[in-house]
């Protein structure tokens, strides 16, 4: 299992203001174990999940998706599964009119929901909107046969799923993913909890390949702080305009 701590705290780390921080030097040290591993088992469907909410799954979905596209240069698809609390249209500042729950409902097709990003490399499908309950719109078989369809022209897709504990919908959404990142909020996440979600996946915890630490800062020791060395680090020209293209006009 690969493990990485982070700190995703300040609207800095958001996808749109995405600077070369020391934060995003540690997802590009994920972002090289993780794809190393899949690429060896030959895995290239991701869900991101977490215990509880407010832990930020959807900030590492985010970014971890942009990492894969810009430095890895992949075909990365990002799709929000959250479709009773979805945050991906908020944070690429992109509409969710049609979305993944529309698909659902039959009232569009696959092309009408893939929306473009500041990034050629990854593309975005968001919740969307619908009166139909996320519970009855959620079908393995309906997700299923989407990632399958995108497979063939997307490198890496990234599924953005809810909490574990609070609903039933990350049982489905594993039932498509060939692995499960798994956030975990330094100092905020309680072990009982944590267990309780792992007992809740059954047979689907084996899928889980990675954990993620975010808040890492506010509960490590002293040492662990990237400031303590007194290292200041610029960022390259090629960095620079990759940045410029994730920004919001």
């Amino acid at each position: 299992m690969t493990g990485i701590s982070m700190k995703l705290k300040s609207k800095k780390h958001q996808p749109k203001n995405f600077i070369e921080t020391a934060e995003a030097t540690e997802f590009r040290r994920l972002e090289h174990r993780l794809f190393n591993n899949a690429s060896w088992k030959k895995q290239n469907v991701f869900m991101v999940t977490s215990a509880n909410l407010g832990e930020g799954k959807s900030t590492i979905s985010s970014l971890l998706s942009i990492t894969h596209a810009h430095d890895r240069e992949l075909k990365t698809l990002l799709i929000d599964c959250d479709l009773r609390r979805p945050r991906i249209h908020q944070m690429f500042s992109l509409p969710n009119e049609r979305g993944l729950a529309n698909f659902f409902e039959g009232r569009v097709d696959v092309k009408d929901i893939i929306q473009n990003s500041r990034l050629t490399n990854l593309k975005i499908i968001t919740a969307g909107h619908s009166d139909i309950s996320a519970s009855d719109l959620m079908n393995s078989e309906r997700l299923g046969q989407l990632v399958r369809s995108l497979s063939a022209h997307f490198d890496m897709i990234i599924l953005d799923s809810p909490p574990v504990v609070p609903v039933s919908d990350p049982l489905t959404i594993a039932d498509v993913a060939d692995g499960i990142y798994w956030v975990i909020k330094a100092g905020y996440t309680k072990k009982k909890l944590i267990k309780h979600a792992i007992e809740i996946l059954g047979d689907k915890r084996e899928k889980i390949v990675g954990t993620i630490v975010n808040n890492a800062k506010n509960v490590m020791p002293y040492y662990y702080d990237y400031n303590y060395y007194g290292n200041k680090y610029t960022q390259s020209r090629k960095d620079r305009k990759v940045i410029e293209k994730t920004r919001t006009v």
